[in-house]
């Protein structure tokens, strides 16, 4: 058991990915854009409905929750990038370096001091 503040962050951060408020009938808390939480509500709506003995499917009411940097993908593509930059950045401070050396810049550099 969550309080409703602590289980909206976790449901926003991807911790969990489904909240069930014990109302009649139930209300739940999900994020639509995330498959776990879509199949989540899809089961234990059927375990509710099978535990009450329902033949019929119900409707409960959802409460959507998008939020942004919630999806595994916005926290992949902005790293992938970040260590390409770096990627990018040492390589060409390692090839800049071998190309002054071979051209005997760098003794020019230290002999110029």
């Amino acid at each position: 058991m969550l309080e409703h503040e602590e289980a909206r962050r976790q449901l926003r951060v991807g911790k969990i990915a489904l909240v069930v408020l014990a109302t009649d009938p139930p209300i739940y808390w999900l994020d639509p854009t995330r498959p776990e939480s879509r199949l989540a509500r899809l089961e234990v709506d059927a375990a509710l409905q099978d535990a009450a003995g329902a033949r019929t499917a119900s409707r409960a009411p959802s409460s959507l929750s998008t939020s942004a940097a919630s999806r595994y993908i916005d926290f992949l593509v902005p790293g992938l990038l970040g260590m390409n930059l770096m990627s990018t950045g040492m390589w060409a401070i390692g090839f800049s370096l071998v190309q002054q050396r071979a051209g005997k810049l760098l003794k020019l550099f230290v002999a110029a001091r």
